[in-house]
């Protein structure tokens, strides 16, 4: 018998081999989307995909490459993608240089329009876990010469996206850097939103994600991954 089984452990080894890590797919965002029987599943292996192509409409330009993994599911019901009841996870890692701005007029806050020359959000490195209908970010990671960036955030799906609950807090203050290179920029990213005593400047998010609404206050350090 232990002859047997040893020879049978072998012949399998030898007939399945190693699968190794799944090939990286590739194609534009909705080819990562797949309709079944029964869910809608997202589904992603090192798919590069350029940040300027992506169908959102973002306040600032955003430039660059990034590499996104997911492996997301989401119910159908009455034939109907049931978001409040999705799960699995998602992660985006910049591959290749990305900033916000390419130098086109922005607004910040309640300033007029100005050049936005580029902040660099080299070493980026974020992951969404989702869990009976609620987006959470476990990990942030960035590595940016222009920008120290915290972000914490929980997203509530509902059936409609826009109406998903959003909150969420975010903590930034340029660098050093930014202020010899571009010290206009750095006093810019500076008014956006007051600065607590803590030498950062807070702004939480609330509200929904059809209607996001950016608070200029104090909110929970705590809650940004590291």
């Amino acid at each position: 018998m232990a002859l047997r089984a040893a020879a049978l452990i072998l012949s399998c080894s030898i007939a399945c081999g190693d699968a190794g890590p799944p090939s990286p797919t590739s194609g534009p965002i909705g080819s990562i989307v797949h309709i079944g029987p029964t869910a809608v599943t997202l589904y992603a292996v090192r798919h590069r995909l350029e940040l300027d192509e992506l169908p959102i409409e973002a306040p600032v330009p955003l430039v660059g490459a990034i590499e996104l993994d997911a492996d997301v599911a989401i119910p159908l019901v009455n034939f109907s993608p049931a978001l409040q009841h999705a799960s699995g996870r998602a992660r985006v890692r910049c591959i290749d240089h990305c900033q916000i701005g390419d130098g086109a007029p922005v607004r910040i806050g309640r300033l007029d329009p100005v050049s936005l020359p580029g902040i660099a959000l080299d070493g980026l490195d974020a992951e969404v876990r989702i869990k009976s209908g609620v987006a959470r970010l476990t990990r942030w990671a960035l590595a940016s010469s222009d920008l120290e960036l915290e972000v914490s955030f929980e997203v509530r799906l509902a059936r409609s996206p826009a109406a998903s609950a959003l909150e969420g807090c975010l903590r930034f203050r340029p660098t050093a850097a930014l202020a010899t290179r571009d010290p206009k920029l750095h006093t810019l990213i500076t008014l956006a939103s007051p600065v607590g005593t803590d030498g950062w400047s807070h702004v939480r998010v609330t509200g929904t994600v059809g209607a996001p609404r950016l608070l200029g206050a104090v909110c929970d350090p705590m809650l940004a991954p590291r």
